[in-house]
């Protein structure tokens, strides 16, 4: 299609990163008779800057060589993320009652400067409520305690959801969960058995729909197309065992099983609300053995993996064995194998 002397001709992307994180932490702890009080803050104020420039490769017929002067710079961006969150604790000793209360907030502000435009041209704020957590543990017996908790959980709308011109920044909501667990455990100093339910509501799943094309070739400005969005949740529940016990001295074995259930909640692009969530698996099931003797140890594990929709079930099968000594010869102190 071309002369023999037609030199190809070739661009190279180049994506520029950078990002500068700096902040303050404080705490303070008191204890006041059956109170013991904590209280802090966190402050981070982190600037992120993300420019693209294009670089002629000098000839594509040799290498892949370029020039080091850009011939376009397409963005250059600066995010600029401030985060304060505060919180506060108070453990509660109550006779064989342990009582925990809790309480903390995020306030999160982002925006994005263009350079170019030399304006700030996206901004959002991403608060949250004041969030609440506690929990509750009864010394039954001497071996035996019970235990509940509830937590309220907060990831606040990231930067990049401001790289995308289409999304809609007053519509974005930051996601949210809600953990509820309930337990018991018993424990000796050979035998530990511990069997715990949970429920998780995980709301307003923040996802990147990426734009569709109908044109022909490469799409050059994919780093700015696209929209971020909310798209429903998670629903989970499920109960979870675990035993471990003692042999001897120098041999203890270890089992646990999961069950869970986890659906979505809301309708989706690809999800119905109640179809079973992708990957997420039913069944869990570990057992293990571990012994020590002296210098030398050994251990083997099983883990089997419940079906995944149209995946099958497996189990994987692990031995370590090694020995480890003092040799305090020459510029060594110890070998392990």
């Amino acid at each position: 299609c071309y002369p023999d002397t037609a030199i190809p001709v070739m661009s190279y992307r180049h994506t520029h990163y950078e990002k500068n994180r700096s902040g303050v932490t404080a705490n303070y702890q008191l204890s006041i008779g059956m109170h013991d009080i904590e209280a802090g803050l966190w402050y981070e104020q982190a600037e992120r800057d993300e420019s693209r420039d294009w670089h002629k490769v000098i000839n594509a017929s040799v290498n892949q060589h370029f020039d080091s002067t850009p011939y376009w710079t397409q963005y250059k961006n600066t995010f600029n993320t401030d985060t304060f969150k505060w919180y506060a604790q108070d453990s509660i000793a109550l006779g064989d009652f342990t009582l925990n209360l809790g309480v903390k907030q995020y306030l999160v502000d982002l925006d994005k400067y263009d350079h170019y435009q030399g304006t700030t041209t996206a901004e959002i704020n991403s608060d949250s409520d004041v969030l609440l957590s506690g929990g509750v543990l009864y010394q039954v017996t001497d071996f035996i305690e019970l235990f509940t908790s509830y937590s309220e959980n907060f990831a606040a709308i990231k930067d990049g959801v401001l790289e995308r011109d289409s999304s809609d920044l007053s519509a974005i909501k930051p996601e949210t969960a809600e953990n509820i667990d309930l337990g018991i455990r018993y424990q000796t100093n050979a035998l530990k058995l511990t069997a715990t339910a949970y429920s998780i509501t995980f709301d307003n799943r923040i996802t990147f729909i990426a734009p569709g094309s109908d044109a022909g070739g490469i799409d050059y400005t994919i780093g700015t197309n696209g929209t971020y969005l909310n798209v429903g949740g998670i629903e989970s529940s499920g109960l979870e065992l675990s035993a471990s016990y003692m042999v001897t001295p120098a041999w203890s074995m270890y089992t646990s099983y999961t069950n869970n259930s986890s659906e979505y909640k809301g309708n989706a692009p690809g999800f119905t609300a109640g179809d079973a969530v992708i990957d997420s698996v039913e069944d869990l099931f570990v057992v293990s053995t571990d012994y020590y003797s002296g210098d030398f140890r050994f251990g083997l594990s099983a883990k089997y993996t419940g079906e995944r929709g149209d995946v099958d079930s497996y189990t994987v099968l692990d031995f370590n064995t090694g020995y480890s000594a003092e040799v305090e010869t020459g510029p060594f102190k110890s070998i392990d194998i």
